[in-house]
């Protein structure tokens, strides 16, 4: 869709990114060849057919990560620290595409990348004649290492020191530059390494779903009014708060059919939490990474700093059961 628009953009002659540069966001082994040839931070990465699987498996320094091509929301994304891993990790990934509205050879290869230690933050901004202009810098404290990689705890302002955030703007522009991404909202997912910032992730859209709620949280505006007066060239008129804002996405964390949620209300009444919201009804399956593809919901806090937000957020997930039942499906004689 983000490139279809692009492409009306560019019939009606409306600022817009080039299509080619938009495909770039979806497709990541693309992506991550034009980062190493426009010089970007990379981890050291290669394509791997899923026919050619355990062949490939003893060519790797392990640990790595392997991604589908074109797949979001950490669906897929597997870490291997052996062969052995590596190999059960594709034909995960092989089941998990198979039956997508892909071409052939998406649904024949795969990403591979070098694990990268290292925190990981989120960026949300909007490139403006070539210029990133950063909307909100969300910090990622809990640990992603996997070996799936699902999204928890996005809580901003950033606590890292102005150095550090300048180096994660710069190098993410100096990206969005070798994308080829000159105007509209970027979403863009880095590691703080040893070596630098490296891009994980970027997409040419604004952060997805309930999460841009924070967005208006930092900004003092709605994200909509924010996206359409810089696609429009206008100024801002930030009110940026003082306070922290944090949200968590409520993973999955077992296969079922969910039955009940308990200590909700024990959740709502912890100090700084702002909302909860359960997205995922009575009676539907459950379905975890990397298979899966969303959240049974959302947790919203904000307080006085970092360290309150984030431990909101833990304690209103703590109070949070989610009773289930065994999934079952006929399967032909």
């Amino acid at each position: 869709m983000v490139t279809l628009s692009s492409r009306v953009a560019k019939a009606l002659q409306l600022a817009h990114n080039d299509p080619e540069a938009t495909q770039l966001t979806y497709r990541k082994d693309l992506a991550r060849i034009r980062l190493q040839q426009q010089h970007c931070n990379v981890p050291t990465f290669a394509i791997c057919a899923l026919e050619n699987v355990t062949q490939q498996s003893t060519r790797y320094q392990y640990p790595v990560v392997l991604k589908p091509m074109m797949l979001s929301g950490s669906r897929g994304v597997i870490r291997a620290d052996s062969a052995d891993e590596f190999i059960n990790a594709a034909r995960q990934i092989e089941n998990i595409i198979a039956s997508g509205p892909y071409s052939s050879y998406e649904k024949q290869h795969f990403l591979v990348e070098q694990f990268l230690p290292g925190e990981e933050i989120a960026l949300d901004g909007f490139v403006q004649n070539g210029k990133l202009i950063a909307l909100a810098l969300f910090d990622k404290p809990e640990p992603l290492n996997g070996p799936y990689f699902e999204e928890s705890y996005y809580i901003t302002p950033s606590r890292h020191s102005e150095q550090v955030q300048q180096a994660i703007q710069l190098e993410i522009e100096k990206c969005c530059r070798a994308y080829g991404l000159t105007h509209g909202p970027i979403h863009a997912e880095a590691r703080i390494t040893p070596a630098g910032v490296v891009l994980i992730e970027m997409a040419s859209r604004t952060i997805g779903g309930q999460c841009a709620q924070l967005i208006e949280y930092a900004l003092g505006i709605k994200l909509e009014q924010a996206i359409i007066q810089l696609m429009c060239f206008q100024s801002l008129e930030i009110r940026r708060s003082t306070n922290h804002a944090g949200v968590l996405m409520i993973p999955i964390r077992q296969k079922g059919i969910l039955k009940r949620v308990e200590g909700l209300l024990e959740a709502q009444k912890i100090n700084f939490i702002d909302q909860i919201e359960i997205h995922i009804q009575p009676g539907y399956e459950l379905v975890p990474l990397p298979q899966g593809n969303s959240y049974l919901g959302f947790i919203f806090a904000s307080a006085p700093s970092f360290a309150e937000t984030w431990a909101a957020l833990q304690q209103a997930q703590g109070c949070l059961k989610f009773i289930t039942t065994e999934s079952w499906a006929l399967e032909p004689g």
